[in-house]
């Protein structure tokens, strides 16, 4: 997205159409009320399905493979943390990466899962992923059986 989130966006097409109203100059009485509600309701249609498409457009942008390779200098450009800070979380263990020669070698994807796994307030599941969570964590384990 090119910096407008979806809350944003619907409190601005909120405040077009209250000011649409005021630029109508027309009180509404109580014979145009479902004539007024009936265009309202049009119109919250509306805002819902440019908000779907919004975050169809946003899932699809997320899901861009980003399964690409970086060097020490470019994953510190990347997360914006010293090269000796990432030295010293490779040698630990903490950041996932790999050394097949020399040189390490990190993925921004696996970077990134990496960052995600640490925030102190974890993003909110969406639906699909908290119906996956639940049936994961919900597998009936077997019986110990003694022979």
């Amino acid at each position: 997205m090119t910096g407008v989130s979806i809350t944003s966006f619907a409190k601005f097409a909120a405040s077009n159409l209250i000011l649409t109203f005021m630029l109508m100059a027309v009180t509404i009485t109580f014979n145009d009320l479902p004539t007024v509600v009936a265009r309202l309701q049009d119109e919250v249609a509306s805002m819902k399905q440019t908000q779907l498409e919004l975050l169809q457009l946003m899932r699809e942008s997320m899901k861009k493979d980003k399964h690409i390779p970086m060097s020490i200098e470019d994953a510190a450009n990347y997360l914006k943390i010293p090269k000796s800070t990432i030295y010293e979380k490779l040698a630990g263990g903490d950041i996932p990466g790999c050394k097949p020669a020399k040189g390490w070698v990190l993925y921004q994807d696996e970077l990134d899962m990496w960052v995600e796994a640490s925030r102190v307030n974890p993003v909110p599941l969406t639906q699909e992923e908290m119906n996956a969570s639940i049936l994961a964590s919900h597998r009936r384990k077997p019986k110990n059986v003694r022979v």
